[in-house]
């Protein structure tokens, strides 16, 4: 555990402590390939919501092979721009997918965050574009986990039927409906 992943734990802990900006700003420059960040967002998600953090995810499990090149729909983080070894249209197909999932998880982090800080239309809004990234990608436990946040974002809101459909969506997205 890193010191970065420390302060995260000490700043939810102390849940009368306000979010810390700079935190947030250190979390947000993140390089996608940051060894703790999964296991930080994970620590977000489950403070952010009432339901268990979801296990972090292995790229490699989710790649589906093919010929067609992805189409960049979103700016690229510059933390991401700076690891690129060439602009996003020239990369493989399979390091376009890397790249993409990478910044599904970056905006599931804003958007944890988001939650996290109260700030419910932000945070739906994020988790809404996680949905959009997830569904480019074709991959369905990324629109899972879309759903079931944006799940919490209507239970945090008081609103239990949006909250049922968005978790029957993500039920049909693991094929257990």
């Amino acid at each position: 555990m890193d010191d970065l992943e420390r302060r995260v734990e000490r700043m939810l802990a102390d849940r009368d402590q306000e979010m810390d900006p700079e935190l947030i700003r250190e979390l947000m420059a993140l390089p996608p390939d940051h060894p703790g960040l999964d296991r930080i967002i994970a620590k977000l998600t489950a403070a952010g919501g009432s339901q268990p953090a979801s296990p972090p995810l292995n790229i490699d499990d989710f790649y589906p092979p093919g010929e067609d090149r992805y189409t960049l729909r979103w700016p690229l983080a510059p933390s991401t721009l700076a690891l690129l070894p060439a602009p996003f249209a020239a990369l493989d197909r399979k390091t376009q997918f890397y790249v993409l999932f990478q910044e599904w998880t970056s905006a599931e982090l804003e958007a944890t965050m988001a939650r996290s800080a109260g700030d419910l239309e932000r945070a739906r809004a994020l988790f809404g574009e996680c949905l959009a990234r997830a569904a480019q990608l074709g991959v369905p436990e990324l629109k899972a986990r879309s759903h079931e946040n944006l799940a919490s974002i209507s239970e945090m809101a008081g609103d239990r039927q949006a909250a049922r459909a968005e978790y029957q969506s993500a039920m049909a997205e693991r094929g257990l409906r």
